[in-house]
């Protein structure tokens, strides 16, 4: 899983409800699709920009979950 994997999932059971957003250089695959499978929110691909990120931020804080 990974240390950010196990960081998440720690988190998770301190609050099964923790909103998170992954941010990553590399693409959906691997260990990015893992850790989102355990209940990230969001994901943006690095480089982003600030609207970019502003954006992701209030679509999960709202309840959407997008990739």
């Amino acid at each position: 899983m990974g240390r950010l994997g196990e960081r998440f999932a720690a988190l998770k059971e301190l609050d099964s409800e923790v909103r998170a957003i992954l941010t990553t250089g590399y693409g959906l695959d691997g260990k990015a699709q893992e850790i989102l499978d355990l209940g990230m929110r969001g994901f943006l691909q690095k480089p982003f920009t600030v609207t970019a990120l502003a954006e992701k931020v209030s679509q999960v804080l709202a309840g959407s979950t997008s990739l």
